[in-house]
């Protein structure tokens, strides 16, 4: 048995977030291995995701902030509470004193999610385990958020660094392994999201009463008119009401959907219980393809550069026609489950092989 300490974006008051770093830790405990979410304190996480936000001097803007506040206290007090059920209570620990746990832990693993999108962590290289032993030092699909065509010079440099400091690496996406190979001169292995790797067996546990009615679940990270539109035709064609969890605090729902803010466990419930899902988060499709339900996928801005999660996923399981550009021609084609689990089980036996090999 070894003592790992994973490092992730345990903050982030994100449901994907929140539900990889509680995979991840379910998947080594079933290993037998001790393990903690080491509850580091990233100022640019932390800042994202703060409750008491900058005064505006705009009235409509400080109007509109104080009117979401009790929702987005409320909203932040059901992560926390998650987060101290499931991944620990340990006490929030700076960059400087990370060092000082070097005696404690055998390994360390840097991931899931986006650790190592520069633009997200404005080039916090802790994720990048500095100060750890080289020898101790691993990821498990770490994702880049984005393609290395949309890496600037700073990033590359950046990246290049940083990533000799590791034993092995394991990213999420193909792209990763492109960005690694040649930034880095190393080998990497693309791994499922830790998500992925807990069966849906397991995320009934977390089941909550189900809707007596069918429904369509419309989860975004961007508000898209035309996801949405679409969510709305189908709608009309199959009878079946919306329930839309929205990309940040709303107080209002749009026309013709029923708004939720959920608790994590209510938001896995919803994916388990939906008869389809219109999304453009890429956990929204991880959940969707674990769970067999109907989904179809809308791509982010691209300005966002993080479209290359989305269309990892969907290349692996080869659903690419299920963007919605195609979405007229293909909606009522039938997924092909049966070939996707056997590709969902294999890539997992990848990953516990990976996962049994660096903690052997």
């Amino acid at each position: 048995m070894k003592k790992i300490g994973i490092l992730t974006f345990q903050q982030a008051d994100n449901y994907g977030a929140i539900l990889q770093a509680y995979a991840l830790k379910q998947v080594l405990l079933g290993l037998k291995h001790q393990v903690d979410i080491i509850n580091y304190d990233c100022e640019a996480i932390k800042k994202t995701y703060q409750l008491f936000f900058p005064l505006s001097f705009r009235p409509i803007e400080l109007l509109d902030k104080l009117i979401k506040f009790p929702l987005r206290y409320a909203n932040k007090y059901q992560f926390e509470r998650f987060r101290k059920k499931y991944l620990g209570n340990m006490p929030l620990i700076k960059a400087d004193k990370l060092a000082l746990l070097n005696d404690q832990y055998d390994l360390f693993i840097a991931g899931s999610d986006q650790i190592f999108n520069l633009r997200l962590t404005q080039f916090d290289n802790t994720f990048f385990l500095p100060f750890a032993d080289i020898k101790k030092s691993f990821s498990y699909a770490a994702s880049f958020g984005i393609s290395f065509d949309k890496l600037n010079d700073q990033e590359k440099v950046f990246i290049r660094n940083n990533l000799r400091h590791f034993q092995r690496i394991s990213v999420r996406e193909a792209q990763g392994v492109e960005i690694v190979e040649r930034l880095a001169k190393k080998v990497a292995l693309s791994h499922l999201d830790p998500t992925l790797l807990l069966k849906k067996e397991h995320w009934k546990r977390f089941q909550t009463s189900p809707s007596q009615k069918p429904y369509i679940l419309l989860y975004l990270m961007h508000q898209d008119i035309s996801l949405i539109n679409f969510a709305r035709n189908l709608s009309q064609r199959t009878g079946y009401k919306i329930k839309y969890i929205p990309c940040e605090v709303k107080i209002r729902g749009l026309r013709g959907t029923k708004k939720i803010m959920p608790s994590i466990s209510q938001w896995v419930s919803l994916f388990l219980n939906a008869q389809y899902v219109v999304t453009n988060s890429f956990h929204g499709l991880a959940f969707s393809i674990n769970f067999n339900k109907p989904f179809f996928v809308g791509r982010l801005p691209e300005e966002a550069a993080t479209n290359s999660r989305l269309e990892n996923l969907m290349g692996l399981i080869d659903q690419s026609n299920r963007f919605y550009t195609n979405f007229i021609d293909n909606r009522d084609k039938p997924i092909p489950w049966k070939r996707i689990n056997s590709i969902l089980d294999r890539e997992r036996q990848k990953a516990f092989t990976y996962l049994k090999e660096i903690t052997q």
